[in-house]
């Protein structure tokens, strides 16, 4: 009996959570407006293999052809896969401070999830713009210096770093917001 008066006392103790109901809201809303547009993002940049393929189709070799269908293949997944993660804040309504806080977090979730497929693409994208670079194109454009070659794979090398990091900031970022006891009363 006396551990339970030790633990009430100590319950008695904590300083009560305040939540502030319209900061909540705010950002519930504004973390909505965001997932639809990076929807919007996803769809777009889903489209660049298609639009790609389509207006180079005529001059593509076999392998080339392979890789724009691996890539169409690949990005069409991520895209299905990062718009599931994205719908909790694209298709839900709440209408209740806890359940902005719980699709919050949920979706914070979700987003480590998708930092961390980020990652994993821009390797895979690296790979592949690799094979594209120095094996597809040494058959299908021998006329191509090494030294052209390179500058392309430097280039995309360096943007895929980019995004790289950035995705491993994001990643970073939202286990912080994750581990914070306060996550949107702020």
């Amino acid at each position: 009996m006396k551990e339970f008066d030790s633990l009430s006392q100590l319950w008695q103790q904590q300083a009560p959570v305040h939540v502030d109901a319209t900061l909540v809201l705010k950002a519930y809303q504004k973390e909505r407006v965001k997932q639809w547009l990076f929807a919007g993002l996803d769809i777009l940049g889903l489209m660049v293999v298609p639009v790609l393929f389509l207006w180079l189709h005529s001059d593509l070799s076999q392998a080339e052809i392979l890789w724009f269908a691996i890539m169409g293949g690949v990005a069409f997944v991520f895209t299905v896969y990062a718009l599931w993660l994205r719908r909790l804040l694209l298709l839900r309504v709440a209408d209740k401070t806890h359940l902005y806080i719980t699709i919050l977090r949920q979706q914070t979730v979700h987003q480590v999830t998708l930092a961390k497929c980020t990652k994993w693409m821009t390797v895979f994208m690296g790979g592949m713009f690799t094979w594209l670079v120095l094996g597809i194109a040494n058959t299908s454009a021998p006329h191509t210096s090494y030294l052209e070659k390179l500058l392309v794979l430097l280039v995309t090398g360096v943007i895929l770093l980019g995004i790289w990091f950035w995705a491993n900031n994001r990643q970073a970022f939202f286990h912080a917001k994750l581990n914070n006891a306060n996550l949107w009363n702020e």
